[in-house]
């Protein structure tokens, strides 16, 4: 019999990564960025919360000073040194104020740049966004991903949202959530699962972070995907089946075979969810390709094109059911308390339902599908998780970003 192969979860020690990010913030704090990777749009880092904030427009700037501006007294403004003057002022004052937007006795606001110690006025509409723009850092995407903007919630439309809460399962534990919902009734929705080689790779083999695989696929959601090999000689090898969705073929097709190989879910074009609790199912679903070497899928009444497939180990949530069993499992999935990640589905009469990236903190995989069955899911594949974890939404990482990783979902709507 073969034997099953699960590979060891990447796990990173917390303290040390919340240390680096927290400096890696903290160098940007009181600063306007740009987005220079993607859209070249400009934001701003609060010094106060840490946090970045858009400005799309000339007037985000003073509904911005509304939120966490400052007042500052006529006397110290006075000794602040103009932009577009030669003396210097007085910096002992000026480091009072360095990276905050101040507001002037007479209404007007003013930023005092970090880099010059000097103050920029910021009432001139097209032409401050320029001298923003000019003083501002650019950032790659990766680094852009990783600093935060307020709330714990957050929606782009009414087809998706992020939030964070508390689940109890039903034995009292309780759990922190972070949750992405993907409505699949979004017209405009793309599902793509990608990975970082263009075919089957043995190792050592390429991998990227999730907000490359999200920038790559114009997309505004996405989450790091299979268990792989942290080895060097097999580095980032994966066992587990992954579609990309980009040249339509199926990475480790050959291990469907085995009923070892666990749970598949899939997408077809129309973005209908499917499930296949073995993988020897799926293989027998791809019964053809059309004429335009598409993937046809079919299960029970439905067929469609495939656009999206994922399988991992092991098996959590079938039907509403938790079917984990301990024997699946390696002594980390069950003891060791990480960060754990499912991609999680849930049926809506009259609708194609909802999709859910869900990461669980300080959890087991144990936990994990309890946390899932309290959540009343219906379907789940679990997935990387750890020091692998990236899960992304909207602009930034609300978890991770997490180490590279050979393959990810992403979702798109371009």
């Amino acid at each position: 019999m073969r034997k099953i192969l699960l590979f060891t979860i990447l796990t990173l020690s917390l303290l040390p990564y919340q240390s680096i990010q927290a400096a890696f913030v903290d160098n940007y704090a009181g600063k306007f960025i740009l987005n220079k990777q993607k859209d070249n749009s400009l934001w701003f880092v609060n010094a106060g919360d840490k946090k970045k904030y858009p400005l799309y427009r000339a007037d985000d700037i003073a509904l911005l000073a509304a939120k966490i501006g400052s007042k500052i007294e006529e006397i110290d403004f006075q000794k602040i040194a103009q932009s577009n003057m030669p003396v210097s002022g007085d910096k002992n004052i000026a480091k009072k104020f360095v990276g905050r937007i101040v507001e002037r006795i007479d209404g007007t606001l003013w930023y005092v740049n970090p880099k010059d110690l000097k103050k920029y006025f910021l009432g001139n509409g097209l032409d401050t966004f320029k001298s923003l723009k000019d003083i501002s850092e650019p950032l790659n995407y990766y680094d852009f991903s990783r600093i935060h903007k307020p709330g714990l919630a957050e929606s782009i439309n009414q087809y998706s949202s992020f939030e964070q809460k508390n689940v109890i399962t039903e034995s009292g534990k309780k759990f922190k959530v972070n949750v992405v919902s993907i409505d699949l009734d979004n017209p405009k929705l793309k599902i793509i699962t990608d990975t970082a080689d263009s075919g089957d790779c043995a190792g050592p083999c390429r991998s990227k972070s999730v907000s490359d695989f999200v920038l790559a696929n114009k997309g505004f959601a996405g989450l790091n995907g299979t268990y792989f090999e942290p080895g060097a000689k097999k580095k980032n090898y994966t066992f587990s089946p992954v579609f990309k969705s980009s040249n339509k073929f199926l990475t480790n097709k050959g291990q469907l075979k085995y009923w070892t190989t666990g749970p598949v879910i899939a997408f077809d074009t129309d973005n209908n969810f499917y499930y296949f609790g073995d993988s020897r199912d799926f293989a027998k679903a791809l019964s053809f390709k059309d004429k335009d070497n598409n993937q046809i899928i079919v299960q029970n009444n439905r067929t469609g094109i495939l656009q999206a497939a994922m399988s991992n180990n092991p098996k959590l949530i079938a039907e509403g059911q938790n079917y984990l069993i301990d024997w699946a499992m390696d002594k980390k999935q069950r003891e060791s308390k990480s960060i754990k990640n499912a991609i999680s589905y849930q049926a809506e009469a009259g609708s194609k339902g909802k999709l859910m990236l869900i990461s669980v903190s300080n959890a087991t995989v144990i936990d994990l599908s309890e946390t899932l069955t309290a959540m009343k899911i219906d379907y789940a594949l679990n997935i990387d998780g750890g020091g692998s974890t990236g899960l992304y939404y909207n602009e930034e990482y609300m978890l991770g970003p997490g180490c590279n990783v050979p393959n990810a979902i992403v979702f798109s709507e371009t």
